[in-house]
């Protein structure tokens, strides 16, 4: 699905192997797209970036498929660039390209090396530390083959997602721990904390438990529960805090 957080650019270049000469995604810190060049084209055609990071948002250090699609009548040949930046147009993550992809610019762009396609998929891996909201920019081309850059057409996208909430001052309040765990966490709640709702989330946000606490210390079994990375929500009257947990 896409999520209205960080932001995507993509850029679909007529280049058959791809562009690397320079990252024209259309984001605030790239500027420019293929559309300088290209245009004209009255293809019935749109694209999509879609990605796997949960609603709630992306978790640090965590990777994460990205998908940039066309759909409908698409020309004869398509490529696209994708980036990721924070406000101010720093470039954040890093991509890792997939089948019919490839990386530049220190891995901060990804791009097409095969136009036959339809759709790419390729892998991002979020920041180590917290960097806010990161948007996604792209620009798609398609291209209709002859050679020249007039009668084609130019999509830009693009799609936000929020970092998990684990650095908040609320959050800080409540100890996780042993985290990583494997069957059994301790969740330590502030004495001024009566009660709250524990309810944890996989990676596409999936509720997978939910328990009431109502103690400052709580153990929860989680045994059952596949390696992964996980959001506990705690949901109390003073607000929810959202923490990390990585189960091995």
């Amino acid at each position: 699905m896409l999520f209205a957080l960080p932001i995507f650019a993509v850029t679909i270049m007529s280049w058959s192997n791809g562009y690397t000469g320079a990252s024209v995604t259309g984001s605030p810190g790239d500027g420019s797209t293929c559309s300088n060049c290209h245009g004209g084209g009255s293809f019935a055609t749109t694209g999509t970036v879609t990605t796997n990071i949960p609603a709630a948002g992306y978790a640090l250090n965590t990777t994460y498929t990205v998908t940039v699609s066309f759909t409908g009548g698409a020309g004869s040949k398509r490529g696209f660039q994708l980036t990721a930046e924070k406000a101010g147009g720093t470039k954040v993550g890093t991509f890792t390209a997939g089948s019919g992809s490839q990386v530049f610019n220190s891995q901060k762009t990804v791009t097409h090396s095969s136009n036959t396609v339809t759709s790419w998929s390729f892998s991002w891996t979020s920041p180590s530390t917290n960097q806010g909201t990161v948007t996604f920019y792209a620009a798609l081309n398609a291209v209709n083959g002859d050679g020249g850059t007039s009668g084609d057409k130019v999509i830009t996208l693009s799609t936000a997602v929020n970092v998990l909430a684990t650095d908040s001052f609320f959050a800080k309040q409540f100890n996780v721990y042993p985290n990583p765990a494997s069957e059994m966490v301790t969740i330590e709640m502030p004495e001024k904390i009566a009660t709250a709702t524990v309810t944890i989330f996989d990676f596409v946000g999936k509720q997978v438990a939910k328990t009431n606490l109502t103690s400052t210390e709580n153990s929860l079994d989680v045994s059952n529960l596949p390696t992964g990375t996980y959001l506990v929500s705690i949901a109390t009257e003073q607000g929810i805090a959202k923490k990390q947990l990585v189960i091995n």
